[in-house]
């Protein structure tokens, strides 16, 4: 709020008019009632809702504006992610003769390769930020997107229509374009839910696919898509922003190959990486 704001309390109508501004205090002083045929000064409970209406500047005066503000923003760690993997030195010298494996290297490589990402993709909804910058102890880990996520969450186990709406319409306040909702089988599976219950509902059965997939929520202030997850946990459902999330890679994914010291051959994949979230408000999560 500036100097010369014009705001409106919402539970009377109310208009006033901000004649000075004390960042110090966090404090404005007004004049009540404002305007010709306005709503007359009346008591406002503490928890009422405002609306900003506009400015009302004086002709010839001063500039006014918000003054200087700090940039500010939440940070993250970055997370080392590894695992040795190795083969005999006689797999090593007979590729393509052990039936149903033609190289035993590529076999190992893709399961350690499987265990990390499964392992990274664990962090993104459980993993918690750690300043420590690696020790025996404690490691440095990167926060997941919970961790960041504070502001428009619901916390309950099932969910209705209106709440995911509700959390549409208040991501999409915040600048959130096209908004993604990130859905567990089960939680997908509520989500169809709500086109089974709504009325006059007609299905073609002229089709040779059984079922229907729900691929957007059109809600008040816009639409919501929807992406099926299978390893998205059903006690956490995302909605997101997917302009302001994205993995940021410190070091991508490599195999350095160890020293020999036995009859066999040995690698370490080592990668690190950490989660990026910024414009938290833009983004909104059902937990629970």
């Amino acid at each position: 709020i500036q100097k010369h704001s014009l705001i409106r309390a919402d539970t009377t109508g109310e208009v006033m008019w901000v004649t000075a501004t004390d960042r110090s205090t966090n404090k404005i002083t007004v004049t009540r009632g404002y305007g010709d045929g306005g709503v007359a000064a009346a008591a406002i409970t503490d928890e009422s809702g405002w609306t900003m209406i506009g400015f009302a500047n004086l002709s010839g005066d001063d500039y006014y504006d918000l003054s200087s503000q700090t940039f500010w923003s939440e940070w993250n760690y970055s997370q080392i992610f590894q695992s040795k993997f190795g083969i005999s030195g006689t797999l090593k010298e007979v590729p393509n003769q052990i039936f149903g494996i033609s190289d035993p290297y590529a076999r190992e490589q893709v399961k350690v390769m499987r265990k990390l990402m499964r392992a990274m993709d664990t962090s993104l909804h459980y993993g918690v930020r750690s300043a420590n910058i690696g020790t025996d102890s404690a490691p440095r880990s990167f926060g997941g997107y919970p961790y960041f996520i504070k502001t428009n969450v619901k916390n309950q186990a099932s969910f209705t229509l209106d709440e995911l709406n509700e959390l549409i319409t208040e991501v999409s306040d915040y600048g959130n374009t096209d908004p993604v909702v990130i859905a567990s089988p089960k939680q997908y599976k509520h989500i169809k839910s709500f086109v089974n219950n709504l009325p006059g509902l007609a299905i073609n059965y002229n089709t040779t696919t059984l079922g229907y997939q729900v691929t957007t929520i059109d809600g008040d202030f816009g639409q919501l898509r929807v992406i099926k997850n299978i390893r998205q946990p059903n006690s956490i459902m995302p909605i997101f922003s997917l302009n302001d999330v994205g993995m940021m890679t410190i070091r991508p994914f490599k195999e350095e190959e160890l020293p020999k010291t036995a009859d066999r051959y040995e690698w370490n994949a080592i990668g690190e990486f950490t989660f990026c979230l910024r414009n938290e408000k833009r983004h909104a999560m059902f937990v629970g």
